[in-house]
């Protein structure tokens, strides 16, 4: 998820049928939240507009 990919497309790969199963092994880092939290429009926000 650090280089961009969407969970989604994560979930698809472990072969869950749901986003919220994958959730379960996914792990934020504390250097991504931290450059989230200092420019929430960033690359790493992951949100599109």
């Amino acid at each position: 998820m650090e280089d961009g990919t969407p969970v989604e497309q994560i979930a698809d790969i472990l072969g869950h049928q749901s986003v919220t199963a994958t959730g379960a092994y996914l792990k934020s880092s504390l250097g991504l939240l931290a450059q989230c939290a200092l420019d929430p429009d960033g690359p790493a926000s992951g949100v599109t507009r």
